[in-house]
């Protein structure tokens, strides 16, 4: 098959035109169409062209051919590519679907001179069976591929913003109408008034100067203030921005721009974009200049609610209407010439102008200055809408569009609704570690931080949610909650303890009327060595409340503390174990691992600088029910085979806090197999300490419990701290 490649020269195709005559047989002519129309093309470095018959008979075309001054050393910088198409090609009129013949094909015409050595100039003949036209000539103009800036609208008008209401915005449409690429390099912003801010989406330089948080923030809001000397201004270049900002030719950069009236007076900023656009000479200082203004004089455009919300509505069976509210905040007549709607999901919106009159661009809608018309938007859901992957609905959207005389000749208001089939509250949450979503049933270590991210609403017409209840179901040892309170709409919760949780949210609407949703998760504990302690101290009333700022400790809560000991303590005061003579080693310097006063000791000095070899304390609880605790994820083998010569677990009841006895439990976890669980029934008072077991993590048994020859529990009173 022969297609055209981008030849210099690509030759004509001789062939014969016109249909034959004969008898009573009806003539048919061919007549050739180009998109787009134009036959004095101004193109850049490729154009599109789309070649179609309208007339009533085939089309054939035969033939391309470029002429025109050639370039040094033969041929053309301009050629012809048909892509899959050979020629001559036959194209159907209209009408004759179904026809084995196309109904349109497209070339593109290339200019393969970068260099810019050859003409930028040539012609393209089409040949083809069109009698009125058998050899169409289009002239052809490379044109410069330099970037071009401007900015619509400019001046950007807020219009009218009453003072202490909340801000108004728009957006600095910046285009790039050139055909090279638009690098925009720095922008100044110099406020000529209070109360302007704005946001600017390049990539942050991580090394910047910059202190506020929109430094490294893109989507945070910079605030600009007055500046009696133009000279000193807000700049935004290589110090903020990794990058420069590039606008690809036809496309466009949104600048959303903010202003919060702090006076009644008429409010003005400049933004200055300084660019590759040679119109602009960055070096010199010179910059494409936009006005943003408010409150000024002339006719003035303020429509009321921006946007429109119509929330969710029940799905063919009601209509809800928002009156809105159209005022001339201005010192001239404003002239509405349309107000229309514009998108493509706008059928279920429409509009109630019962009272305007008929208006159009000859006869406009005038609003003298200070004066309000009122209007009904109006919403009504065909169907019920769709829901996304987080099952959540996805809005029908459409803009209401007034057009009017004001420096916002068009004003965009957004119209959004819902079309649902409940009629109560609807419950939905997602939890959240890190920033990354949890499924149902994750698995997560101890310790880390959950987030409620609640998502229920209301679908009810003029309703909303008013009350949230989070609840939990979690291992008895357990006593978490949530924070700050079990009522708040987005809590988190830190599971501590090794279980299942299942939490449940409720909410309730302004109704009463309610919803629940539940998720669980499972938490494992961590690789390596684990252990935690729990307590239970039956005469406090509340063992999930904490002590903080202003509390007292003895309003709390039971204080004991975990102790695990490494077979080389021998320091921690003088009081003997009666086996071996020896000091116990509770509280050693630097063999007794405990939260509050030792939490993160290095006993393996062969791997020093690697915490996955040292242990560490990773809880330390004191108001109440626990939990404590322990890892090691990589304990010394010789240190942890051979028992008594292995790690020592110990519980000291630090401080009852006047709730006396309390009962304990350990658990110990070996690589997240079943734990070993011992509880100390018979309780323990303040100051004891029990000297629960060893724990040898590469022998077997991996743990021994230590009892007294009769069988009892290894407990010494009164084991003060030595250093107290």
């Amino acid at each position: 098959m022969t297609r055209f490649k981008t030849l210099a020269i690509i030759l004509v195709l001789a062939s014969t035109f016109g249909p034959g005559c004969s008898g009573s047989k009806v003539q048919v002519t061919p007549q050739i169409t180009i998109s787009p129309t134009v036959t004095n093309i101004q193109m850049g470095a490729t154009y599109n062209i789309r070649i179609a018959n309208s007339g009533d008979g085939d089309l054939i075309v035969s033939g391309f051919e470029i002429g025109g001054d050639t370039c040094t050393g033969g041929g053309f910088a301009f050629s012809v590519d048909l892509g899959e198409a050979e020629l001559p090609v036959t194209i159907a009129p209209p009408g004759s679907e179904g026809d084995v013949n196309p109904m349109w094909f497209d070339i593109v015409v290339r200019h393969d001179d970068p260099s810019q050595s050859c003409p930028a100039t040539a012609t393209l003949t089409i040949s083809s069976n069109d009698p009125t036209q058998p050899r169409m000539v289009l002239q052809l103009t490379r044109t410069s591929t330099e970037p071009n800036i401007i900015a619509e609208p400019n001046p950007l008008d807020l219009g009218f913003v009453p003072v202490g209401t909340i801000p108004a915005s728009d957006y600095i449409l910046v285009q790039n109408t050139g055909l090279d690429d638009l690098e925009i390099t720095k922008l100044e912003v110099i406020p000529l008034s209070e109360g302007f801010s704005f946001t600017w989406p390049c990539v942050r330089n991580p090394d910047t100067s910059v202190t506020a948080p929109w430094g490294l923030d893109p989507d945070s809001r910079i605030t600009v203030s007055m500046v009696a000397n133009p000279a000193d201004r807000l700049v935004l270049d290589g110090d903020v921005c990794l990058e420069p900002l590039i606008v690809k030719p036809a496309e466009s950069l949104s600048i959303p721009v903010f202003y919060t009236a702090i006076a009644p007076n008429p409010a003005k900023a400049e933004f200055r974009f300084h660019s590759n656009d040679p119109d602009y000479d960055s070096t010199k200082g010179d910059a494409y200049t936009v006005t943003v203004q408010a409150n000024m004089s002339g006719p003035c455009i303020q429509v009321l609610p921006n946007p429109i919300e119509f929330g969710s509505n029940i799905a063919t069976t009601a209509v809800k209407g928002v009156p809105v509210v159209i005022t001339n905040c201005g010192d001239e007549p404003l002239e509405i010439t349309s107000i229309r709607k514009e998108g493509d999901n706008c059928a279920e919106f429409s509009f109630d102008l019962t009272g305007t009159g008929e208006f159009d661009s000859t006869h406009p809608l005038v609003i003298q200055p200070g004066v309000s018309i009122s209007i009904i938007a109006k919403y009504t859901p065909v169907d019920i809408s769709p829901k996304d992957s987080e099952n959540m609905f996805i809005p029908d959207e459409c803009l209401m569009v007034v057009d009017n005389n004001s420096a916002r000749q068009s004003v965009e208001i957004p119209m959004s609704g819902v079309g649902t089939e409940a009629e109560c509250a609807v419950c939905q949450f997602v939890m959240m570690e890190g920033g990354i979503q949890l499924g149902e049933n994750a698995q997560v270590l101890p310790q880390v931080v959950i987030e409620m991210v609640n998502h229920s609403y209301d679908p009810t017409i003029g309703g909303g949610i008013k009350s949230y209840n989070w609840t939990v179901k979690q291992p008895g040892e357990s006593a978490q909650v949530f924070n700050p309170t079990s009522t708040w709409d987005n809590p988190t919760f830190q599971p501590n303890v090794v279980g299942d949780y299942e939490f449940c949210l409720e909410v309730f609407n302004n109704d009463g009327c309610s919803d629940s949703c539940c998720k669980s998760i499972e938490v494992v504990p961590p690789e390596g060595l684990h252990i935690e302690l729990t307590w239970n101290t039956p005469s406090d009333p509340d063992q999930t409340d904490q002590c903080g700022p202003g509390v007292v400790f003895n309003n709390c809560g039971a204080d004991l503390d975990l102790h695990i000991v490494h077979p080389l303590a021998g320091q921690g005061g003088m009081t003997l174990d009666p086996e071996t003579g020896s000091p116990y080693g509770f509280f050693d310097p630097t063999w007794d691992c405990v939260g509050w006063s030792n939490p993160h000791p290095v006993w393996d000095k062969e791997n020093q600088g690697d915490p996955l070899y040292q242990p560490n304390f990773d809880l330390d609880d004191t108001d109440g029910a626990g939990p404590e605790n322990f890892t090691y994820t990589r304990p010394d083998p010789k240190y942890s085979t051979t028992n008594p010569n292995c790690y020592k677990v110990g519980v000291h009841y630090y401080d009852d806090h006047t709730f006396g006895k309390s009962y304990p439990t350990v658990k110990i976890f070996i690589n997240g197999e079943e734990p070993i669980s011992v509880t100390l029934g018979s309780g323990m008072s303040m100051l004891d300490m029990w000297d629960v077991g060893r724990v040898c993590y590469y022998g077997s048994p991996v743990f021994v419990e230590r009892k007294n020859t009769n069988g009892s529990p290894h407990i010494i009173p009164n084991y003060a701290v030595p250093w107290f």
